[in-house]
């Protein structure tokens, strides 16, 4: 990989690449230190500018997550390169996302991590953020389509329990520094971003309109506020969604009503209360 980049002597790059292209060609050769490569792959892509060499190096991570054994290790190493997202990170999920089955798998490992870290704590952290974000990318490649359908339901729930989380590091009268501030702020706006994505992948339009006429993101985004932001969505899907739909987001928030701390079930008791009139 280090012949790949433009530190490397020019002479050397072709050699590298046939080399990286015979074992990514393989496919079935195990591959060990999985962590130790795609964290190779992630330190060294902003140097590689060959698109031949880059696409080489995105391969390689997509052969390593296609394997059982180190679907979870290539997720968590790419995550803690996740966050603030970068162009070079961006790419990676993107590309994980052009295999529909190698992206299904990808995005249901991203769900169940942001759902594991809701169950087990109270403050969002830099692995929950950089999950979000790559969600975010994942959900707007076309390609994943199918599996972001078919995940709406627990996609949309951890998104904007995630919301509710990163407010919780904004606490008035808290001191936090100025960087800090811009981190927590960025979180919040990655998951509203993230929802929107997901409400445009799955075609609901107008329910995208009633939360840009009646400033529902501004609402979900603040924390005096963020109450009637998630009342006003999950109004506006009962209007629109088909009932088969709003049932399963309906399945999935009455286990949450008892887990978390008191603001996480308020949170999740504005979503229930709306959502339960269509029964």
């Amino acid at each position: 990989m280090d012949g790949l980049t433009n530190h490397c002597n020019n002479n050397c790059q072709p050699t590298a690449e046939g080399l990286l292209s015979a074992m990514v060609n393989s496919g079935g050769t195990k591959v060990e230190k999985a962590a130790d490569l795609v964290a190779g792959v992630c330190s060294r892509l902003d140097s590689v500018q060959q698109p031949s060499s880059r696409t080489l190096m995105k391969k390689l991570v997509a052969l390593l997550a296609g394997e059982a054994e180190h679907l979870d290790t290539v997720i968590s190493c790419l995550l803690d390169y996740s966050f603030p997202t970068d162009s070079n990170s961006a790419e990676l999920w993107q590309f994980l996302s052009a295999d529909p089955a190698l992206g299904g798998q990808v995005m249901e490992n991203l769900v169940v991590k942001l759902q594991s870290h809701h169950s087990s704590e109270h403050q969002a952290s830099h692995t929950s953020a950089a999950a979000t974000c790559a969600l975010y990318e994942m959900i707007s490649v076309s390609k994943s389509r199918d599996a972001t359908t078919r995940l709406y339901p627990q996609l949309l729930m951890a998104l904007l329990v995630e919301i509710h989380f990163s407010l919780g590091q904004s606490i008035p009268g808290d001191k936090v520094s100025g960087r800090e501030s811009s981190r927590q702020s960025l979180h919040t706006s990655s998951a509203v971003e993230a929802i929107k994505m997901l409400l445009l992948c799955v075609g609901c339009r107008s329910e995208l309109t009633v939360m840009e006429k009646e400033q529902g993101w501004i609402l979900l985004q603040s924390p005096q506020d963020h109450l009637r932001g998630v009342s006003l969505l999950a109004r506006a899907m009962v209007h629109y969604a088909c009932p088969e739909t709003t049932r399963m987001l309906l399945d999935l928030v009455i286990p949450l009503l008892d887990r978390g701390d008191k603001k996480h079930r308020l949170t999740m008791m504005a979503f229930f209360v709306e959502v339960s009139f269509i029964s």
